[in-house]
C-alpha cells in the first residue's frame, strides 16, 4: 500500500465530461493527476487516450 497519502499528487483523479470520444462517439473521461496538472481524455468504452492537455484544455473541462 502507498504511504504517501491523497495529498501528494502522484493518485489518479477520474473527472466525467460533455466531450464526445472521437473514435466512437462515447462520453470521455478527464484522468489522470489534477495535483500536478498532468490530465488527459479517455475512453473507457473503446480505449481512447488523449495525449496530455494544455492548462487552457484543463480549465476548459473543469
Amino acid at each position: 500500500m502507498d504511504d504517501c497519502g491523497q495529498e501528494c499528487g502522484c493518485h489518479l483523479n477520474t473527472f466525467t465530461t460533455d466531450r464526445q470520444c472521437p473514435a466512437c462517439g462515447k462520453r470521455l473521461r478527464l484522468v489522470g493527476r489534477l495535483q500536478r496538472m498532468e490530465l488527459r481524455l479517455t475512453c473507457p468504452d473503446c480505449g481512447y487516450t488523449s495525449s496530455l492537455l494544455s492548462q487552457v484544455e484543463i480549465a476548459e473541462l473543469l
